[in-house]
């Protein structure tokens, strides 16, 4: 395959993946032996096998280390390291891609933001990885059921009667927040609540910022690895907020990675809409995610799965969390 963006030849067979698109890869061509490397902190694991894949692919946790500049980084390293690997497809963001140009390697140039339009950057990016994996027919597949699920979600929820303020944090110190533009302002968009940081062009904010703002839900992003519920609940800065007065301070569950792109998108809309609004909406979450991993991998979901994903125990104190327990599944009642 060959282009301004790819040198890589088709189909790739042994992929070396710096970027954080390992899950996504996977999800298309479904053989972890059709992975050379993956990038991953110089102590821990991959991210595959942090996430809800490491059930349905356990080889995961084997997959190489990339050789990347070295600690977190995702950041093709040294490029004799890197043709040593033999790999007939090197997937980068496009902003690393100079020096692997220089060497000739059989370059996949990725940009998460290929379009103005979030949800088509979603899918060019989805497309991309599908065609150097020879896997097209598998995106279609998957690009129709996200479209039927979003659909779905739409229909099956009535438009909330208020719209509640949402601070959505990607970090918590120092606060990086979902700003106009992102996917996540997108999501909380979509479920009728109003992004407290959609009028920002930066993704800061000060805490006296937040405050000012008051939030009446904030949700933790999978990036803090600490106790992050309990540091914002406990901030003594922040017991003024809505948010925090009430307890509504949630950490976002994770699936195959990061909850988010076709399979998983539509499910995170769920968990959104049920801490936003308690309420008025249905309790579907468990049940969207196990169906979701049948159709999508042809894998059963254990209970203890669904747990871990909804990050239970660091979530316990927040207010109506046990709505998300086992017990209490609608599917089931």
């Amino acid at each position: 395959m060959r282009g301004r963006d790819v040198t890589a030849a088709v189909p790739a067979r042994h992929a070396l993946i710096f970027a954080p698109v390992s899950w996504i890869y996977l999800t298309i061509d479904g053989d972890p032996g059709h992975i050379a490397a993956v990038s991953r902190p110089q102590s821990g694991e991959n991210e595959l096998s942090r996430g809800l894949l490491r059930r349905v692919f356990p080889s995961v946790r084997d997959l190489a280390r990339a050789p990347t500049l070295g600690g977190d980084s995702v950041i093709p390293g040294d490029p004799e390291a890197i043709l040593l690997t033999r790999s007939d497809a090197i997937l980068s963001w496009s902003w690393f891609a100079a020096p692997l140009l220089r060497i000739g390697a059989p370059l996949v140039q990725l940009d998460s933001r290929a379009s103005g339009d979030v949800s088509q950057s979603v899918e060019h990016l989805w497309r991309l990885i599908g065609a150097i994996a020879d896997r097209q027919e598998r995106v279609n597949f998957l690009i129709r059921r996200h479209v039927a699920e979003l659909d779905a979600f739409s229909k099956e929820r009535a438009p909330a009667p208020v719209r509640r303020k949402v601070a959505y944090l990607f970090q918590i110190d120092p606060l990086i927040m979902a700003f106009g533009g992102t996917g996540i302002n997108a999501d909380l968009d979509r479920v009728d609540a109003d992004n407290i940081g959609a009028s920002l062009h930066s993704p800061h904010m000060t805490i006296e910022e937040l405050i000012a703002r008051e939030p009446e839900v904030v949700i933790i992003s999978g990036y803090p690895k600490d106790d992050a519920v309990r540091r914002v609940l406990d901030n003594p800065a922040l017991r003024c907020t809505p948010a925090v007065r009430s307890k509504r301070v949630y950490r976002e569950p994770h699936g195959g990675m990061r909850m988010e792109g076709l399979v998983e998108e539509p499910i995170m809309l769920q968990w959104m809409s049920e801490v936003i609004y308690p309420e008025w909406i249905e309790r579907r979450f468990r049940m969207k995610l196990r169906q979701a991993y049948a159709d999508v991998y042809g894998f059963g979901l254990t209970d203890d799965a669904i747990d871990e994903a909804l990050v239970l125990q660091e979530n316990a104190g927040s207010a109506d969390y046990s709505r998300f327990l086992a017990s209490n599944d609608a599917e089931r009642r």
